[in-house]
């Protein structure tokens, strides 16, 4: 499938910052990180895309594995 519109790109995530207390109010999320790792997901007209946290296509990661 072709389309004249390009690709949708990856889009660099903010970095954590590490502090003593998390923020106390209705304007913050907040996130617990467990083992494993952060993955972008980009859908657009020809199809989905994953990606790490620094870019790397996660296709390329896994080639060559077997997942189960």
């Amino acid at each position: 499938m072709h389309n004249a519109e390009p690709r949708l790109k990856f889009i660099k995530p903010q970095e954590p910052m590490l502090v003593l207390e998390a923020p106390v109010s209705d304007d913050w999320l907040h996130e617990i990180k467990y083992d494993g790792f952060r993955t972008q997901l980009i859908l657009d007209w020809a199809g989905a895309r994953a990606f790490t946290r620094t870019g790397v296509e996660v296709k390329a990661l896994l080639a060559g594995h077997r997942c189960r």
